[in-house]
């Protein structure tokens, strides 16, 4: 049985606040709606109880994010680096984040859903409590990243690069991918359909025969 992810925890009623006119590191319920924040580099920013709606950010650099009780609806990331952002209790959905960098992150009950991220980069990232339902992650990665009840449900894995991550009770199940970059020791505990354990084997250079070769 699944782990429960624990949702954000947000109460109803939040402040509309003025982005470029706040002067403290630290957001507390509050909402960020339909603006674009552009060329941005900020350090140990902190956003607690805090929803954007229709954001874009592009072009921005948030090292040390931290990130609790927040959600991400309708958003767009664009060359966006959270490299190293601890993130826990937070919802991203219907958004577009390719490319984004989420290497060597800290994530915990982190859930993303209906969204495209393409060539994001969460190497060496630090994954507890979490799940990828209906997304994009062709050409993404997940070098040397460590999971603990990480979930994928319905997801383009398409050359995603999970090398030196151990994929021990992470169910593929209902997902698509014809090439993944992987080690033959990440497999193991790997949940998979017989196709797509066929699909390993070619991967890994096995000839699969459908009958045996008496010759």
């Amino acid at each position: 049985m699944a782990a429960k992810i624990q949702a954000p925890k947000i109460q109803e009623q939040l402040t509309e606040i003025n982005f470029f006119n706040y002067d403290d590191n630290y957001f507390n319920k509050c909402q960020l709606s339909n603006i674009t924040i552009a060329d941005a580099i900020d350090e140990r920013l902190n956003f607690d109880e805090v929803i954007f709606e229709k954001v874009t950010f592009e072009n921005v650099t948030f090292s040390e994010l931290k990130l609790s009780d927040v959600l991400f609806e309708n958003c767009i990331f664009i060359n966006c680096d959270f490299s190293e952002v601890i993130a826990h209790r937070v919802l991203i959905s219907k958004s577009k984040l390719v490319g984004a960098n989420f290497g060597s992150s800290f994530l915990r009950n982190f859930q993303v859903s209906d969204s495209n991220l393409q060539m994001c980069a969460f190497s060496y990232a630090d994954i507890k409590g979490a799940r990828f339902t209906n997304c994009n992650f062709k050409s993404s990665d997940f070098f040397e990243s460590k999971f603990d009840g990480v979930q994928f449900y319905e997801c383009d894995l398409y050359e995603v690069d999970f090398h030196g991550t151990s994929l021990d009770g992470v169910d593929l199940t209902t997902c698509q991918f014809q090439k993944l970059v992987v080690s033959p020791e990440s497999l193991s505990g790997c949940i998979v359909l017989p196709d797509q354990a066929l699909a390993f084997a070619k991967i890994f250079g096995l000839v699969v025969s459908d009958t045996p070769n008496y010759e």
